[in-house]
């Protein structure tokens, strides 16, 4: 009772200081803009531009469910991408819904439901994907530093990157080659629980350990990088695009620090929808490209719909079609999908 009193307590802490974040980051947002002329640059977007952008957010999420779909290497062929696509989309949605990263779980738990693997496989692979992220991140970081003078504070924000994702690559290889050994440690372990749920738990680690393999498949992994190329290439562009549409003469490096910036922020504790910290983040990083704060903010809002809102559709759309409803995603229990076969 103790222990859960503390969960609750340590999840209430966090969601109100994402909150306090978010409303901080507002101020910090909205401090010397003067709404009128934030009205301005929104009436003088070209949104035809804005319609090309939210085509590239489309593909990219299209790109992402084709990396993930690669992740269930060997057994890619036997998942649906429609039944991927939405699951992606179910997860940002949650994402974006709930600040506590609860969209992964319900990903997972969703592709398990409708496509028939394992969920603890979903989440090795879940896990893979991350580490990809966190790898074309830093390379972008480092390839900014190349071509643009950055503030000290991206410096120290890179340099905490690259112990990141060294520390969870060191971590993912070290489980993808030392499985069996793992393995065996874990079954050790489990047999001071009884039986069934000693054998439960090792089917399950088991499982989780299997979505890491594609790390020992070097064609798989070319694939996945090519794919990662190319959902970074389409983010940057759907950011330039907005650029464009804005009326902003910015280079692409502009759009690709943006991106860097808004993937690393993406990890602040925030309020739902990162309502805030999103739009500080753009003005932050759009002072330093010398563009006037009240069209730094309309650009925010702009890319803020651009990018959320297809999720937050898509996602409610597959989650109203799907006969997964809420009530089982609570309480866990097995969905059948009516018209699919069982596998």
């Amino acid at each position: 009772m103790g222990a859960l009193s503390v969960a609750t307590i340590r999840r209430s802490a966090k969601w109100w200081l994402g909150i306090l974040l978010s409303v901080l980051c507002l101020v910090l947002a909205l401090r010397g803009v003067a709404l009128a002329d934030v009205l301005v640059a929104l009436a003088r977007t070209d949104y035809g531009l804005v319609a090309v952008a939210v085509v590239t957010v489309v593909l990219t999420g299209i790109a992402k469910t084709a990396r993930w779909r690669l992740l269930f290497h060997p057994n890619q062929a036997q998942l649906r991408f429609e039944g991927l696509f939405g699951a992606l989309m179910i997860g940002q949605m949650f994402n974006l819904a709930i600040p506590a990263r609860l969209g992964e779980l319900v990903r997972a738990y969703t592709v398990g439901a409708t496509e028939g693997v394992s969920k603890s496989l979903a989440l090795g692979t879940i896990v893979v994907e991350k580490l990809f992220d966190m790898l074309m991140t830093l390379f972008c970081l480092l390839l900014l530093f190349l071509l643009i003078y950055l503030p000290s504070w991206v410096w120290e924000l890179g340099f905490s990157l690259a112990i990141g994702t060294g520390a969870v690559l060191v971590v993912a290889l070290a489980m993808t080659y030392q499985r069996d050994r793992i393995l065996q440690g874990v079954a050790a372990l489990l047999r001071l629980l009884p039986p069934l749920a000693g054998r439960q738990f090792y089917l399950q680690i088991e499982s989780a350990l299997k979505g890491l393999e594609v790390l020992r498949h070097v064609q798989a992994s070319l694939g996945i990088w090519g794919w990662s190329l190319l959902i970074w290439v389409l983010a940057v562009t759907t950011n330039y695009v907005v650029f464009l549409a804005m009326r902003m003469a910015l280079p692409l490096s502009a759009a690709l620090f943006l991106l860097v910036v808004l993937q690393i922020g993406g990890a602040v504790p925030s309020s739902p929808g990162k309502v805030g910290v999103f739009q500080y983040l753009c003005v932050l990083v759009l002072s330093l490209f010398s563009v006037e704060r009240s069209i730094a903010l309309g650009c925010s809002l702009v890319l803020y719909l651009v990018v959320f809102l297809l999720p937050l559709l898509l996602g409610t759309f597959f989650l109203s079609r799907s006969s997964m409803a809420f009530h089982a995603l609570k309480s866990g229990g097995a969905v059948v999908v009516p018209g699919e076969d069982v596998r």
